[in-house]
């Protein structure tokens, strides 16, 4: 029975030792003990202890503490591996291990799955194979770290990094909840999903895990639909065109910066079919980049890039219309947060008015702030926004602007409401859902100003005066339109 690199009874490994807890070995044969212990090395992973008296397993494991265990089957003093792999599945549930064997017989192999085996490996041990299989141990380790982790601070109901947060104000139960989520997995390398509605603060929540993650590099910012997927196709297996174009320089630069940092990936729905296999490679390869195909996968430094992809549609729906692969898709499954939107949240905007006006007022050097009187408070209390967080933001800015006195009255909020809805359902952002959801497609243009009408006048009440100042046409034109519609509709 020997050790290499063993640990006390701690969470931290000592510095410069991977992983944070030693990988158990059991094998007898020093040769073979050897050998693997190389491999190991080879990857990346250089904290073992190693047993080869079976009979002292369970002791290694109450003083090590190890997640993972690397079981040889053949063992002596008359005791079988399987006998200890059954064992440990019984008492160790949480931890894993995988199978070594020189048995390549199937049922040996389904024998030891069923009996609670992670994975297996045959001899001879082939390195790429050992590393594939380590890293995604060491993967749902992490995983179930942060899982017990993120209970604790559900539970506890704060941050441990406030400071990190800071530019996102909120007093929302939900919202603390998805920064303490994106605190707790800050640390691993696995790609991170944050979906929600436009405004909701998606970028705001990446760019608060780049920070909190402590990771060297930089925060890099890429918009999907501006991806060319010639260019990505180069970048992601690593090698220079001869003639390279002044996109594709970028492109390199780009990556470049975001090594050892973090790439986020906005609105990664908007990609196109030819992006999103590009896309997918990116995510294989960040892990598995090798200098030559024969080099193996280095574990302790395949943490090279923190990929995370923002979207605002539901990427599920995407992919049951077939226009979302769903490879990528689960690729990003990984870890997901939903961010709610500001009509879930509706006492925050208190909290945040007070914000956004100081801030508007700074912007615009005023000497005072003006406040909000009650009604404009009910104004936006009673709003759907469609813009969440950021049209309440312009909403504010352009009241501000337009107000001279020291008193902001809902009277003015609701004007620039009532034109901010339209506005922003016609904007190119995106937010024309409903005139495609409307139109079931693009409309034409005569569907659209249909459209346009049913919805001014259900947003009015049917009030023809209003509905006409919405739309800006005279309420003669409105009614005309109105009365042409109906007569169309009786036919």
């Amino acid at each position: 029975m020997g050790t290499e690199n063993s640990a006390p009874q701690s969470k931290e490994a000592p510095e410069g030792n991977y992983p944070d807890k030693p990988i158990l070995v059991i094998e007898d044969d020093l040769d073979a003990q050897k050998i693997l212990l190389d491999m190991l090395r080879e990857t990346g992973v250089n904290h073992t202890v190693t047993c080869t008296d079976p009979r002292q397993v369970f002791s290694f494991i109450e003083e090590h503490q190890p997640d993972i265990v690397l079981l040889d089957l053949g063992l002596p003093f008359n005791i079988r591996g399987e006998d200890i792999l059954e064992s440990l599945a019984r008492e160790k549930p949480q931890v894993l291990v995988i199978v070594i064997t020189g048995d390549n017989n199937p049922n040996t192999i389904v024998s030891c799955m069923r009996h609670g085996a992670y994975d297996y490996i045959v001899k001879p041990i082939q390195i790429n194979r050992l590393s594939t299989t380590l890293y995604r141990a060491l993967e749902l380790t992490q995983l179930r770290r942060e899982n017990v982790d993120l209970k604790h601070r559900m539970l506890r109901d704060q941050l441990e990094h406030p400071e990190f947060f800071t530019e996102i104000v909120t007093m929302d139960r939900q919202m603390v909840l998805v920064m303490a989520y994106l605190e707790t997995i800050a640390a691993n390398s696995l790609p991170v999903l944050i979906s929600g509605e436009i405004g909701t603060g998606k970028d705001l929540l990446a760019k608060a895990l780049h920070k909190v993650s402590g990771r060297r590099g930089e925060l890099v910012n890429i918009t999907a639909s501006g991806l060319n997927a010639d260019i990505f196709l180069p970048l992601v297996f690593g090698f220079t065109p001869p003639n390279p174009s002044t996109d594709f320089i970028e492109a390199q630069s780009m990556l470049a910066r975001a090594r050892g940092g973090t790439l986020v990936i906005q609105e990664i729905g908007e990609a196109d079919a030819d992006t999103q296999a590009r896309l997918l490679q990116l995510f294989e390869k960040r892990k598995w980049a090798r200098l030559a195909p024969e080099e193996p996968v280095n574990l302790a430094g395949h943490f090279d890039v923190r990929i995370v992809a923002t979207t605002r549609f539901d990427l599920g729906r995407l992919v049951d219309r077939g226009q979302f692969r769903k490879d990528l898709f689960y690729r990003l499954q990984a870890q997901t947060v939903e961010v709610p939107p500001l009509r879930q949240r509706r006492e925050d905007i208190p909290v945040l008015v007070n914000h956004f006006l100081s801030e508007a007022a700074e912007t615009l050097q005023r000497i005072r702030r003006p406040v909000l009187d009650q009604d404009g408070i009910d104004a936006l209390h009673e709003s759907h926004f469609e813009g969440n967080v950021r049209e309440l933001q312009n909403i504010l800015l352009q009241a501000l602007s337009q107000e001279k006195g020291a008193r902001i009255h809902g009277e003015r909020i609701r004007k620039i409401l009532s034109k901010s809805r339209l506005t922003q359902s016609l904007s190119p952002s995106g937010q024309a859902d409903f005139l495609l959801k409307g139109a079931g497609g693009f409309p034409t243009f005569k569907q659209a100003m249909n459209i346009l009408i049913r919805e001014a006048m259900a947003r009015t009440g049917s009030k023809q005066t209003e509905a006409a100042k919405l739309l800006g046409i005279s309420r003669q034109a409105l009614n005309k339109r109105l009365k042409s519609t109906r007569e169309k509709s009786d036919d």
